[in-house]
């Protein structure tokens, strides 16, 4: 069953970005940005010495592979972004399954990421957002069956055989390696996925079992040191560390000469709490006066249709708050703070940009999915109330599709044929 959900929303999704961009004719390319990643990813399929460049290495890098298996166009460009668009329903589907949500929670969850606008708009584009949110989830998904796979293993230390044991620490340490290698894919892909790092280190800190981190609690548990001991976590830090470190080297080396800056880049110097309530900012590309303040303008994250259905929002305040009765801290700390890392900063910088949030919105999707088949299944544990909670829940699925839909048509459409208008 969950085989077959995956393809549906995986086959829903892509024919929903290529129907989109068939209609409209669209290539990919708009503005300056695409054409600037795709001019230096076009120079390192042909084997040149790259030149400078003002964004990390990591989307350049995946273009040039795909030009390299596909040729050189704007077909093959696009291609990457539609296919790992659609790839993004099916991801938050497992990752939704994994916090042991249901089906119908999870379907829910991969329905709202393959609908949702932004998602969407930029699964059409020769822009790093995708293949960055993409990675992003991926490494989500192996922190969360290291975590499970650690668990397994302590509550069966005492029972196991040593080859077992020895079998369980190498698939859990796989998991582990794979999680910090797309992590730091996603970083280098955009540096905003930064923000994740300590919260995934936090995450893998809860994964420890801290009776069997000092010897003289260990031997009150009478658990095995060798399973949990702080040589085990130091060699997987080092080895997680060494692994990262293979993906940075070459925007490292590469950064040592380029003029451009990386991490000092203006919007973090220019960063500050008091922007969260100024909607005027000098930065470097000029001055800029917006409309809404930076703590409402990046709260669209949330509840803008261009997201996230209003009619969600109180799904994914629900799915937490379950999460914290249920006293499932992990889940409710990782999915939370996914949800919440991008808006505290974001809300600080001295800039807008629509496209931003949408680093957050895998874990509001799966909080919106935990909360909406929660108060379901409380609904329908009276047999009378059946029929009735099934309309509900249909009526709320359908309302919210029509005005995530809606607001696609709306901004999305406008987006595309004015590049196109642009271009011509």
């Amino acid at each position: 069953m969950d085989a077959a959900l995956l393809a549906l929303l995986f086959a829903f999704a892509l024919l929903l970005r290529v129907g989109v961009a068939a209609a409209y004719h669209f290539d990919g390319l708009y503005g300056q940005d695409p054409f600037a990643y795709y001019d230096f990813a076009s120079a390192l399929a042909q084997g040149h010495a790259p030149g400078v460049f003002f964004w990390p290495l990591g989307y350049p890098a995946l273009l040039a592979a795909g030009f390299w298996l596909f040729g050189i166009s704007a077909a093959s460009a696009q291609g990457i972004s539609l296919l790992l668009g659609a790839l993004l329903s099916p991801l938050v589907y497992a990752l939704a399954r994994q916090m042991e949500s249901g089906r119908i929670g999870a379907f829910v969850a991969g329905l709202l990421m393959a609908v949702c606008g932004q998602a969407l708009q930029s699964s059409l584009v020769v822009m790093a957002d995708i293949p960055a949110l993409t990675w992003t989830t991926i490494s989500a998904l192996c922190l969360w069956r290291y975590k499970q796979a650690a668990s397994t293993a302590q509550r069966a230390a005492s029972s196991i055989q040593n080859e077992t044991a020895k079998a369980q620490r190498s698939r859990r340490l796989a998991w582990l390696v794979l999680c910090a290698l797309t992590l730091a894919l996603a970083c280098i892909t955009r540096w905003l996925c930064l923000l994740c790092v300590p919260l995934w280190g936090i995450i893998y800190l809860t994964a420890q079992r801290w009776d069997n981190m000092f010897p003289l609690r260990a031997l009150s548990s009478h658990a095995p040191l060798k399973e949990a001991g702080p040589r085990r976590v130091l060699g997987e830090l080092l080895l997680v560390g060494l692994a990262a470190l293979l993906v940075f080297l070459p925007q490292v080396l590469y950064s040592r000469s380029n003029p451009y800056p990386t991490l000092n880049h203006a919007w973090v110097q220019g960063w500050s709490p008091s922007n969260a309530l100024a909607h005027e900012f000098s930065n470097l590309d000029g001055y800029f006066s917006y409309e809404r303040v930076n703590a409402i303008y990046y709260a669209q994250v949330y509840a803008d249709p261009y997201y996230l259905a209003p009619v969600w929002t109180p799904f994914v305040v629900l799915g937490l708050v379950i999460l914290l009765h249920k006293r499932q801290w992990s889940k409710a700390l990782f999915l939370g703070g996914w949800a919440l890392l991008p808006y505290l900063f974001l809300i600080g910088i001295p800039y807008q940009n629509i496209r931003f949030p949408l680093l957050a919105f895998p874990a509001v999707a799966v909080l919106a999915g935990i909360g909406f088949a929660a108060l379901l299944q409380k609904a329908l544990q009276s047999p009378r109330k059946q029929i009735a909670c099934g309309g509900w829940a249909c009526l709320v699925d359908l309302f919210g599709l029509f005005l995530t839909g809606h607001s696609n048509r709306l901004l999305v459409g406008e987006f595309l044929a004015n590049q196109q208008y642009d271009r011509q």
